[in-house]
C-alpha cells in the first residue's frame, strides 16, 4: 500500500504551515508594535510616579492624585494591550513569546502598585496629610493614629504584589531582548523597594501598640550611651532609668548615674584598668546569663556591671544579659532595653525647641544662663563638660551629667513638640543605630527587626561574619575625639 501522501495534500500542508508561519509574522509584528506602545505607556507612568514621590514629600495630596491619576491611565492602556488575544498567541510563538509573557508580568506589577498607591492616598487622606501625629497629653501617648495607619496598611493587597513580584522574578531560560530585561529589573527593584516600605509599615504599626502597652503594662530600662569611651553597642552606659508604659501614659522612673568608684577597693599598686575591673558589680553572675557571654566577658566582669555589660556589640545578646543583671540586683524583671546615645539624644532634643533648661547651678557653673542649645547637647555631654570639670574622676561632673540627663528627659516626655520633627528624628536615630531597641515580646522583636531598632548582628545564610569592634578598657574619654 501507497502511503506516501498525495500531491494535493502536501500542496494543501505547505499552505496551512506558510499560513500559520504569514499568522505568527503577523500577530508577532503586531503584538511587537504593541509593546513599544507598552513601553511607552510604562515609561510615562514611572514619570507620574516619580511627580508622586516628590507631591507626597511636600504633602500636596491634590497633585499627589494627579500624578496617580496620570500613571493609572498609562497603566490601564498598557494593560488593555497587552490583555489582548494576540498576546495569548503570541505567548506560544518562538522568540516572541518570552518577551510577551514578561512584559505582560511587569504590567501586572506595574498595576498592582498603582493601585496600592492610589487606595492609600485616597483613604489615607487625612492620615497622610496630617502625618502620624503622635501627641503626648499629660504623660499619654495617643495611640489613636497608630491604630489608624495599622488599619490603613491591613487593607491594602500587598501579598497580591509580592504574589505577582515572584512570577516576574521567576528565572527565564529563553532570551529575552535587552530591553525586556532592563525594563523586568528596574520593575523587581521598584517593586521590592514598595513591598519592603510596605511590609514594614505594617509590622510596624502592628507592634508599636503592643509596644507602648495598649495589652498590658510594660517596662524598659534605658540606658544612655556616651560615645566618649567606647562599648560594643556604642558606648558606657553611665546613666539609666526606667521607663514605663501603660496603654500610651509615660513614667520615666529615678534615674541613676555610674559612680565607678563606688564601693570600690584601692589597694596599693592595683593599675587603673585592674581597677575599673573590679568597681561597682553585683556580688556575683546572675545565674542565668547566657555561659557563651560569660565565656567571651566574664574577665571583664561583664555580667555583674552595668557599664561593662554592653561589650558584645549584638544588642540582643547584650540585652539579654542585662535584663537578669537588672532582675539579679532589683527581683524586678523588665520588658525590654533601650539604648540612647549623645547623638541620637540631641536630635530628639532639637524637636523639642532651640535650648533645654539646665538646673541654676549648672547654668551658672557653665555659662548656660540661657539654657543648653539643643544642638550642642551632644558636644557638651562628651567633651565640653570633661574639659572643664576635668576628665579624673569628679563627683561634681556626674552630678551635673545625671541632671542634665534628667532635664533632657523631661523634655522629650513632656510632649510639647512638633510629630513629625520628632519622628524624623527617631527614624535618623534608628537608622544610625543611635537609638537600639530590644524587646522580650517576639513578634514586636520582629517588627523592630524589620525597620532595623534592634541593633542586632545579622549572620547572612550565604557568609561568614567579620566584625571589628572597639571596647575601652582603660576608663578615658578619649573616644569622641578619634
Amino acid at each position: 500500500m501507497n502511503l506516501r501522501p498525495t500531491k494535493r495534500v502536501r500542496t494543501a500542508a505547505r499552505a496551512l504551515l506558510a499560513t500559520l508561519l504569514l499568522a505568527g509574522v503577523v500577530i508577532g509584528g503586531w503584538v511587537g508594535l504593541d509593546m513599544l506602545a507598552v513601553r511607552s505607556s510604562l515609561q510615562a507612568a514611572h514619570a507620574s510616579l516619580g511627580e508622586l514621590q516628590r507631591s507626597l514629600a511636600d504633602v500636596d495630596l491634590d497633585a499627589a492624585q494627579g500624578s496617580l491619576q496620570d500613571a493609572r491611565e498609562e497603566i490601564e492602556d498598557a494593560s488593555r494591550r497587552s490583555g489582548r488575544f494576540t498576546w495569548s498567541v503570541a505567548a506560544v510563538i518562538p522568540v516572541v513569546g518570552p518577551s510577551a509573557q514578561v512584559v505582560r508580568e511587569v504590567v501586572e506589577v506595574a498595576d498592582l502598585a498603582t493601585h496600592i498607591a492610589d487606595t492609600a492616598v485616597r483613604d489615607g487622606r487625612e492620615l497622610l496629610g496630617d502625618g502620624v501625629e503622635i501627641e503626648v497629653v499629660d504623660g499619654r501617648i495617643d495611640l489613636a493614629p497608630l491604630v489608624e495607619a495599622q488599619a490603613l496598611l491591613a487593607s491594602l493587597p500587598i501579598d497580591d504584589l509580592v504574589e505577582a513580584r515572584e512570577a516576574l522574578a521567576t528565572p527565564r531560560d529563553r532570551w529575552l531582548p535587552a530591553q525586556v530585561r532592563e525594563g523586568r529589573s528596574d520593575t523587581l527593584t521598584l517593586a521590592d523597594d514598595a513591598i519592603s516600605t510596605l511590609e514594614r509599615g505594617r509590622a510596624l504599626t502592628e507592634a508599636l501598640p503592643a509596644f507602648l502597652g495598649s495589652e498590658e503594662p510594660r517596662e524598659y530600662f534605658v540606658g544612655f550611651q556616651t560615645s566618649a569611651e567606647l562599648r560594643g553597642t556604642g558606648g558606657l552606659i553611665g546613666y539609666w532609668g526606667v521607663l514605663g508604659v501603660d496603654d500610651g501614659q509615660v513614667s520615666f522612673g529615678q534615674t541613676e548615674d555610674y559612680d565607678p568608684f563606688d564601693d570600690a577597693q584601692d589597694p596599693e599598686g592595683e593599675t587603673r584598668t585592674e581597677r575599673i575591673r573590679t568597681i561597682g558589680l553585683a556580688r556575683q553572675n546572675p545565674p542565668d546569663v547566657d555561659p557563651a557571654f560569660l565565656a567571651r566577658y566574664g574577665r571583664f566582669a561583664a555580667a555583674r556591671s552595668f557599664p561593662n555589660i554592653n561589650l558584645d556589640p549584638d544588642l540582643p545578646t547584650t540585652a539579654r544579659a542585662m535584663l537578669e543583671l537588672f532582675e539579679f540586683q532589683t527581683d524586678r524583671r523588665l520588658d525590654g532595653v533601650i539604648l540612647l546615645d549623645a547623638p541620637g539624644l540631641q536630635g530628639m532634643l532639637e524637636a523639642t525647641g532651640p535650648t533645654l533648661p539646665v538646673p541654676a547651678d549648672v547654668a551658672e557653673a557653665f555659662d548656660l544662663d540661657d539654657g543648653l542649645p539643643t544642638d550642642q547637647f551632644a558636644r557638651f555631654v562628651t567633651a565640653d563638660i570633661y574639659e572643664t570639670l576635668g576628665f579624673e574622676f569628679s563627683a561634681e561632673r556626674n552630678d551635673a551629667l545625671r541632671r542634665i540627663g534628667d532635664a533632657a528627659f523631661l523634655q522629650i516626655f513632656d510632649g510639647r513638640w512638633d510629630s513629625q520633627r520628632m519622628a524624623g528624628a527617631v527614624v535618623d536615630a534608628t537608622n544610625q543605630r543611635h537609638l537600639q531597641v530590644y524587646t522580650t515580646d517576639e513578634p514586636v522583636q520582629q517588627a523592630l527587626h524589620a525597620v532595623g531598632a534592634t541593633g542586632a548582628l545579622e549572620l547572612p545564610d550565604d557568609a561568614d561574619q567579620f566584625a571589628v569592634v572597639a571596647n575601652n578598657a582603660v576608663g578615658g574619654k578619649q573616644d569622641v575625639h578619634l
